[in-house]
């Protein structure tokens, strides 16, 4: 098993142990995704819009690289 293999499984047991722990990572990547996505119009729509999809893309991204739910 390479290094990266080994890194992935730790954090994959680390995830399904702790929930918060992988809720954490989740808020993080929605965040990260919400920023990039340019600066909030003042329509508040478009401020939960940018956050549903930000959300949605973080739990994508969990479910894919570490095999866990972290939508809610």
């Amino acid at each position: 098993m390479t290094k990266t293999e080994k890194a992935m499984n730790t954090l994959k047991g680390a995830f399904r142990k702790d929930p918060d722990y992988a809720h954490s990572w989740h808020c993080n990547l929605a965040m990260a995704y919400y920023d990039a996505s340019g600066p909030v119009k003042t329509d508040s729509n478009d401020h939960e819009e940018q956050l549903r999809i930000g959300n949605e893309a973080a739990s994508r991204f969990m479910r894919l690289a570490f095999d866990v739910e972290t939508s809610s």
